[in-house]
């Protein structure tokens, strides 16, 4: 969890997320959100800009991610565009970071289709709940599954991948690539807190 000198929820839930990917919202916004992370803090409720103003987040220290769903919600109303479109952009550019460094050893495979089968279950290194798997079901055509999603966070995660994936993958060269997700299903909960499976597939041009 995160250090106990950095702010804290009331009511914490057990769905965390590697300090990482606070730290790219904070510097993906400070660069491409008029008035970065302070201007986007500004329109949280207080417990919530707390949490996202505090001094540092950690890297590979755990914490709440349920919190950026609003937080990101808030970074689209100051950028003047929907809430899909920003955390597409911020998951694309989140990807060109990481390439070089989480990411260096997976896209060392250099083909699209290993690439593919891949990047489910390490884009859940992120995270400390849920599961992810795929199948390649032909040229330029993987259909992947991640499970153990928190449904209020399910919309953000689809987004995310929608944005994240045609980066990785055309880092390795893939070309056109499309991702299409499907509604979330509901799949049990862990501790009160509903969760769900969504199913995501991905084409590129295999010739």
């Amino acid at each position: 969890m995160s250090g106990a000198l950095a702010p804290r929820l009331e009511r914490e839930s057990p769905f965390h997320a590697k300090g990482l990917v606070y730290l790219g919202a904070r510097e993906y916004y400070d660069r491409h959100v008029p008035g970065g992370s302070a201007a986007v803090a500004a329109r949280l409720p207080e417990a919530l800009s707390r949490f996202f103003e505090q001094e540092r987040f950690l890297a590979g220290s755990w914490y709440d991610l349920l919190p950026i769903a609003p937080i990101s919600a808030a970074a689209a109303e100051v950028a003047g565009i929907g809430h899909g479109e920003l955390v597409r952009r911020n998951a694309a550019w989140l990807a060109h970071r990481d390439v070089n460094g989480v990411y260096r050893a997976l896209l060392r495979v250099a083909r699209p289709d290993a690439v593919a089968m891949r990047l489910p279950r390490a884009s859940m290194q992120y995270f400390n709940f849920g599961s992810a798997d795929g199948e390649q079901l032909g040229p330029g055509h993987f259909e992947s599954t991640r499970r153990g999603i928190p449904s209020t966070l399910g919309p953000w995660m689809a987004w995310a991948v929608e944005g994240f994936t045609p980066v990785a993958l055309g880092c390795a060269g893939a070309k056109n690539v499309t991702v299409e997700s499907s509604a979330p299903v509901p799949d049990g909960d862990l501790l009160g807190h509903r969760t769900c499976r969504m199913g995501f597939v991905v084409r590129w041009d295999a010739r």
